[in-house]
């Protein structure tokens, strides 16, 4: 499997309720197989917070909160102080940019491909900073077919090959870093402590791929047991906008 390399990372403010409890990159960097690959995600992900669970300072004592905030508000605002953990649901699709080489067997097979990923996980929160978590994660790898074509100034020899597309799945282990989350400030400005959060993710792969699975009838490509790690700053609309805009 190659070697991660590179991180790059930004960062999106989303600024409307629809997308209140989600963390929201524009750009993921995920590692590349052990053929196509690496992948970059532009404005095309998203970490949605489903369902959240609160600690036992939001069900009882003295503070404890009402149902709506204990199940909704808190999740709303990923409040640290009230939440035992999180159910995520993840989408991103990317692309490797379409001018790296596939398979290190085959020189002529440089072009798109597409990734999908959905995932599931759950979350837990160890820590005003630190979550960790696991789950599963469905990836779907497709591509167009291509004919046989020169080397040009702007784009590489290719060899003919077929359309494809397939699903993998994988279970990915994950940890989330809250860079702000020790900050303790006034009122309602404490939810500008969760903007910006920073994820690395590892998923094992179990099953085997070969070249043709990528429409490559060329390549003697075979890979199997993989991991793919990702790394994603991104930046939460929830908490800046309850801290404009308290719901009471």
């Amino acid at each position: 499997m190659k070697r991660l390399k590179l991180v790059a990372l930004a960062t999106l403010l989303v600024c409307w309720p629809a997308a209140a409890r989600a963390d929201s990159p524009i750009m993921e960097f995920i590692e590349g197989w052990s053929g196509p690959g690496p992948f970059k995600v532009y404005y095309t992900g998203i970490d949605l917070r489903v369902v959240c669970l609160p600690n036992d300072r939001a069900k009882i004592g003295p503070d404890k909160d009402t149902i709506a905030d204990q199940y909704f508000w808190n999740c709303y605002r990923d409040d640290d102080t009230r939440l035992k953990g999180r159910f995520m649901f993840n989408f991103n699709t990317g692309s490797n940019g379409g001018t790296t080489q596939l398979f290190s067997d085959d020189l002529l097979d440089n072009r798109n491909v597409d990734q999908k990923t959905i995932e599931i996980v759950y979350m837990h929160q160890l820590s005003s900073i630190v979550q960790v978590g696991g789950g599963i994660q469905w990836v779907r790898l497709s591509g167009d077919a291509a004919a046989a074509s020169p080397a040009t100034p702007t784009a590489p020899a290719q060899h003919a090959v077929d359309a494809f597309s397939f699903w993998r799945t994988g279970f990915p282990i994950r940890i989330t870093f809250t860079p702000l989350g020790y900050l303790r400030l006034p009122g309602r400005k404490q939810g500008l402590s969760r903007l910006v959060q920073l994820t690395f993710e590892s998923a094992y792969f179990g099953s085997t791929t070969k070249a043709e699975n990528f429409g490559n009838h060329v390549s003697k490509f075979s890979a199997s047991k993989e991991f793919q790690g990702r790394v994603v700053l991104g930046l939460d609309a929830a908490p800046l906008i309850a801290a404009l805009k308290p719901h009471r």
